[in-house]
């Protein structure tokens, strides 16, 4: 049976996004309230961070460019530079965003990339009441055009995206929905179509917010 094992002390007030980086055998995640980008390796049981100018949601390592990875600021998705040591990150490349105001604001949440190195990201309203939040979010991908692409509507939280390539699914929770969708993937049209969705009761999850 698997363990559960905690590995740091407390170390975020929301952490989320969670990215094992296979080359540095370190585990990258952020913590959205406290606006830092977080590194954990096992090996060494070292936690370092930094803190970054918005909210991230993900942070995700570029494939052959050193200390260089792509992360959400919100609304937008940013190509930052972290030796993944210490404080200093530097943005070097605004890619893309989502258009957002006052009265509907929107953040981009969990991210994950899919064995061709395109990334799928979601994108949703943000209610002061977190729970009240409206079917108003976006599923995307974005590959090297830089362009987002939608793929899927009516998402309150997108979260929890994995892709299995020898059954040809990808997988997708709305945790404010308590839905959990399989899909029939294909990587190289990008078609997406519902296979099964698995409702789940999340009043106890709503009444946290």
């Amino acid at each position: 049976m698997p363990t559960v094992e905690k590995i740091t002390d407390s170390c975020t007030s929301l952490g989320e996004g969670p990215h094992w980086d296979v080359s540095s055998q370190s585990l990258y995640f952020v913590d959205i309230s406290g606006k830092q980008i977080l590194k954990y390796t096992p090996s060494t049981n070292k936690l370092t961070k930094a803190t970054i100018e918005k909210s991230p949601s993900f942070i995700i390592p570029i494939e052959n460019k050193k200390n260089q990875f792509l992360v959400s600021l919100r609304n937008d998705l940013a190509v930052v530079s972290w030796d993944g040591e210490s404080e200093d990150v530097k943005i070097l490349e605004n890619i893309c965003g989502v258009e957002t105001s006052e009265e509907t604001p929107y953040v981009f949440n969990d991210a994950k990339c899919d064995s061709s190195g395109r990334l799928w990201v979601g994108a949703h309203s943000l209610a002061a009441d977190f729970a009240k939040t409206q079917p108003l979010g976006v599923l995307y991908s974005i590959d090297s055009t830089k362009q987002l692409k939608i793929h899927a509507h009516k998402i309150r939280c997108a979260n929890g995206m994995a892709f299995n390539d020898k059954t040809k699914k990808m997988f997708f929770i709305d945790s404010l929905a308590g839905s959990v969708d399989q899909f029939d993937f294909d990587i190289i049209t990008l078609s997406l179509a519902l296979f099964v969705r698995i409702q789940i009761d999340v009043t106890f999850f709503n009444t946290q917010f």
